[in-house]
């Protein structure tokens, strides 16, 4: 979210001008929106194989598969956001590198990206905690979750769209600010860090109560699944709902984990730039934004899950018939010793 007082728009003085160009023509950032733009297309082709591997194997419920693949579709579509907008800033700064009117963006022409942007992000939060929900539904009305698991996950992932969308038009709804220029369309204030005009704690406070209420449901159906159950398609569901909550937990996990780490990056460089301002400006703000790496990640852990369980599943499937071999052996052995 952004800082929309007015103090949070001071106009940018002449003699900065050339700090501005220095900013926006320097190696370092020229190279981050390359270096930002492969880290994207890695994410899409990770992505496409986690999806195949998802659709092809079908080891987690059909909800949790289906918001599992959108969580990645989403991702993506953030990357893409992303992507454009700092390349686009790229393109500005090789073409308009001495002229000062334009290599700047105005806030106006910002404005679509901005809204775009904010509901993306928000939409890649919002997807895990449809991802937890699902997983609460299921442990709290466990005699009821195999009914229409599919068109569970799609209306999950429909609210999520919608409160998304609906949250990040609603904090756009002054419109742009005209006069107003920034150094790029990510956020309206990226000069200089601005903790105010962001919601870093909250997120940081919401992928830990995942995270926390996550490992509780791990908990609970790890022991459950102790139970002894003559009924094997309750005890196929059990290991199936508790693969599907691991897969969800290492998912929160993850997303706990970049989050914090931006979150303390960004606090970091903000108490260090008290002493040096060069340590607060954009260019060194934006390797500290996690969120492209977390979308390299999931599909990493997915995948990585997925052979996990396939290798485990192959070792107890040997483990049966070996031992089945044993006892067919002995009880011919046997045979063999009577006649």
């Amino acid at each position: 979210m952004e800082d929309y007082t007015d103090n949070a728009f001071t106009p940018i003085p002449p003699s900065s001008m050339d700090y501005i160009k220095n900013l926006r023509t320097a190696t370092s950032f020229r190279v981050y929106v390359v270096y930002i733009d492969l880290v994207s297309i890695l994410a899409l082709v990770l992505s496409v194989n986690a999806i195949r591997l998802l659709k092809t194997k079908q080891l987690f419920s059909r909800s949790i598969t289906h918001l599992l693949i959108f969580s990645m579709i989403y991702g993506n579509l953030h990357n893409l956001s992303y992507t454009i907008i700092e390349t686009w800033s790229l393109y500005r700064s090789f073409m308009y590198s001495d002229d000062m009117t334009h290599i700047m963006f105005t806030s106006e022409e910002c404005f679509f990206q901005h809204v775009i942007n904010s509901c993306v992000r928000f939409l890649f939060i919002a997807i895990e905690l449809a991802l937890n929900i699902d997983r609460i539904i299921v442990i709290l009305f466990r005699k009821y979750s195999h009914c229409y698991p599919k068109i569970r996950g799609e209306v999950l992932n429909i609210l999520a769209v919608v409160l998304s969308f609906t949250l990040g038009w609603l904090l756009h709804l002054q419109g742009p600010h005209p006069g107003i220029t920034t150094t790029s369309c990510f956020r309206e204030t990226d000069i200089t860090i601005n903790l105010c005009s962001t919601n870093l704690t909250s997120y940081t406070i919401l992928a830990a109560a995942c995270a926390v209420m996550d490992f509780f449901m791990m908990w609970y159906t790890w022991n459950d699944r102790k139970k002894s159950n003559y009924d094997l398609k309750s005890k196929y569901l059990k290991v199936e709902q508790h693969h599907s909550l691991m897969a969800v937990s290492l998912n929160s996990l993850l997303q706990l984990f970049v989050t914090f780490i931006y979150t303390i990056s960004m606090y970091v460089l903000q108490d260090m730039s008290t002493r040096d301002p060069d340590l607060g400006n954009a260019n060194l703000l934006r390797w500290f934004y996690t969120t492209p790496y977390s979308t390299l990640l999931v599909p990493i852990q997915i995948s990585v899950f997925i052979q996990w369980i396939g290798n485990r599943r192959k070792r107890r499937i040997n483990l049966v018939t070996g031992e089945s071999l044993t006892q067919e052996s002995y009880f011919t052995q046997l045979s063999e010793s009577w006649k």
